[in-house]
């Protein structure tokens, strides 16, 4: 149980060096992200037909991602406070082709 309780201990120490390091939030220096108010963006995208991915795909019983609808995959982010997760989880391999009305690489310079 001792080598056990070490083990654990060891792993939560060497987990965290594993996570990251990831870039800061949109608008900080050093962030590669760009802002939803970023004047950049010439279209938004109109409708999506999500396909959404098994939660887990290394067990074949997995069901499938359900968070979210599909409307929370078009314009731009909208979270409020009565809705602070305006997502759609599309799993381990889901997919969403983006529709946009009209012609436009959707983010101008990239």
């Amino acid at each position: 149980m001792k080598n056990f309780i070490r083990l654990i201990a060891a792993a939560a120490q060497v987990l965290p060096v594993l996570a990251g390091p990831y870039p800061p939030a949109a608008g900080q220096p050093g962030s590669d992200a760009v802002v939803a108010g970023d004047t950049r963006f010439d279209t938004w995208a109109t409708a999506v037909l999500v396909e959404r991915g098994p939660t887990e795909i290394a067990f074949e019983e997995s069901s499938l991602a359900s968070y979210g609808s599909e409307g929370h995959a078009t314009g731009p982010a909208d979270a409020s406070p009565d809705s602070p997760y305006p997502v759609v989880s599309l799993g381990d391999g889901g997919v969403f082709p983006a529709l946009r009305r009209r012609a436009g690489s959707g983010l101008r310079g990239f």
